[in-house]
């Protein structure tokens, strides 16, 4: 999962790979109260959602001028006629959001003092909204605030530049994403989700990120599930791993309509 992550200052970049998540990243959603006394200063911030590309074979740096996403693409994978979240063969949207330090140093090297304004991360608080500005979670800052955890370490930077670090969210899930649809008909939709990361120094003050939106097109194509016996499908072929998409059902992942990538092993329709 996690290779060494630590904050660009000067140190070579940071690599980790979404497929070693993916086979293990468990995120709960679960319904807590706010933060309390968090100071929302900018002491930390999300700079931008870093872009996932085969063309890297799937590897993220916590570098600043990497490609970002400024609009996410996720398809639930549901069959035609689907009734319920339940139907749909997917795993929720992640997104890799590159957090920055932008407090002082306050160790002292002479000392053996330990950097107490470096950041531990630990959750996420966010909303998912819906065209019309309705909500499918509860809003930031109330006491029923979606809450989920996160992990992630960012090092303070120079005295010019902020320092940098990585963490993984879920930012939407299958069940939100159906009922966004359903409430826009049935077809595909536009949600925006608004969310701001928590954190706590070393020294032991809580920080947050200010809210950052991130919008996300949702793209239900249920001619993705194809027939086995389709000509466009040779289950025989050998699997180039350009053709394997970083996570199934977002990002460029879409354009996968390969039985043998589906993870519910149940992508083929009955004859």
């Amino acid at each position: 999962m996690w290779r060494g992550l630590r904050a660009q200052n000067g140190a070579d970049m940071k690599r980790m790979k979404t497929s070693d998540w993916a086979a293990t990243a468990l995120v709960a959603t679960l319904a807590m109260g706010s933060t309390g006394c968090a100071e929302n200063d900018s002491t930390i911030f999300v700079q931008q959602l870093q872009f996932i590309s085969r063309d890297t074979e799937c590897v993220i740096t916590d570098d600043p001028s990497a490609l970002s996403d400024s609009l996410g693409t996720y398809d639930p994978l549901c069959p035609a006629g689907a009734t319920s979240a339940g139907e749909c063969f997917t795993g929720p949207y992640r997104g890799f959001p590159l957090v920055g330090n932008g407090m002082v140093s306050r160790g002292d090297a002479d000392l053996l003092r330990a950097e107490s304004n470096s950041v531990q991360l630990y959750g996420i608080e966010r909303e998912v909204i819906v065209p019309g500005g309705g909500l499918l979670t509860a809003e930031i800052g109330d006491d029923d605030a979606a809450f989920a955890a996160a992990s992630g370490f960012v090092e303070v930077g120079s005295p010019t530049n902020p320092g940098f670090g990585l963490t993984e969210v879920i930012l939407l899930t299958a069940t939100e994403a159906f009922t966004a649809m359903q409430a826009a008909g049935g077809g595909d939709t536009n949600v925006l989700v608004r969310f701001k990361l928590l954190g706590e120094t070393l020294g032991g003050k809580d920080v947050e990120t200010g809210i950052f939106d991130y919008p996300i097109e949702i793209r239900n194509r249920p001619g993705r599930f194809l027939s086995c016996s389709d000509p466009l499908v040779d289950l025989e072929a050998e699997i180039d791993d350009t053709d394997i998409p970083c996570l199934l059902n977002q990002g460029d992942g879409l354009g996968v309509n390969d039985p043998r990538f589906d993870p519910s092993q149940n992508f083929c329709r009955s004859q």
